[in-house]
């Protein structure tokens, strides 16, 4: 389904996209019973998906290497911008507020630019150069243009060359590697526990023992947003290798402490104090480091 994408193209794709969203926000928002919002939020997880996979992909397309950083860093920003949002207002608001972003998704597709590796596939190269006139901010005929067009029609032709592609093929060879460090990167991602901050943070601090749970999670979900900034900047300086490095070290020193506290002195203030700097340091380090470059740096 995900992959269907790259034939419908992006404004299909986008289209689709905001029909699920702003079905699944109606059913959420209007409905009494508990199966509608549950139907509801099953939609949305499934126009998630898809959109977590076509506009990575689209933005990648449509930058060039001295700028995909930067627009992969400002797409994960609004993500996180949304999640402040979603901390600080009722939930029924926060679930009605996405009818905003759907239906700005479904106008802005009818002004994007088609992807060109899609046109191209149509055979459709006038339409192409038009599409990277636009997103290169040059004429369809110029040589950035015509540099473009020769680069993907190569690209185009070494993939048709290689004829039908099997599944089982990631794993042979050199792809092994290359499937296993995507795989790996997408997984520990996940597995720092990033999600669980947000998605249980504030009954874990109330299990804790740790007042004003709820206004923890809030600066929690502040510091993403506001730590994912600098990525703008750093990931192009630094590089996402050295980011993941250093991001990770912190993070893992964090749990460390955090841990070494709470065995030599369990509910004490001490402990309580340290869980939340270490929860607030966390999160400031995994916000430019492995929150821009771990899902999306192979």
């Amino acid at each position: 389904m995900f992959s269907s994408l790259l034939i419908v193209g992006t404004f299909s794709g986008c289209f689709i996209n905001a029909l699920l969203t702003n079905r699944s926000v109606i059913l959420q928002t209007v409905g009494i019973a508990s199966a509608g919002f549950i139907v509801g939020r099953v939609l949305l997880g499934i126009a998630i998906g898809l959109i977590s996979n076509s506009i990575p992909s689209y933005l990648m397309e449509c930058s060039s290497g001295t700028n995909r950083g930067r627009f992969m860093a400002c797409y994960l920003q609004f993500l996180t911008s949304g999640n402040v949002l979603a901390c600080g207002i009722n939930y029924g608001v926060t679930i009605g507020f996405q009818l905003l972003f759907a239906i700005t998704i479904l106008l802005g597709a009818c002004y994007c630019p088609e992807s060109p590796s899609v046109l191209l596939l149509w055979n459709r190269e006038e339409d192409t150069r038009r599409s990277f006139g636009i997103l290169k901010n040059a004429r369809p005929d110029s040589e950035e243009v015509n540099m473009a067009m020769e680069e993907l029609q190569k690209t185009l032709a070494e993939q048709n060359a290689m004829g039908q592609v099997r599944i089982v093929e990631c794993f042979q060879g050199s792809n092994l590697r290359r499937t296993l460090l995507g795989l790996a990167m997408a997984f520990f991602t996940i597995a720092t526990g990033i999600t669980f901050w947000f998605g249980y943070g504030t009954t874990f601090f109330i299990v804790a023992g740790v007042s004003n749970s709820y206004l923890i999670s809030l600066i929690l979900a502040i510091v993403n947003c506001v730590f994912t900034a600098p990525s703008l900047h750093l990931v192009e300086r630094l590089g996402r290798r050295r980011l993941l490095i250093w991001g990770g070290i912190i993070m893992g020193v964090t749990q460390i402490l955090t841990g070494a506290i709470h065995s030599a002195a369990p509910n004490s203030n001490a402990s309580k104090n340290m869980l939340v700097a270490g929860a607030v340091i966390f999160i400031a380090a995994y916000a430019p480091s492995w929150g821009v470059g771990g899902r999306h740096s192979i």
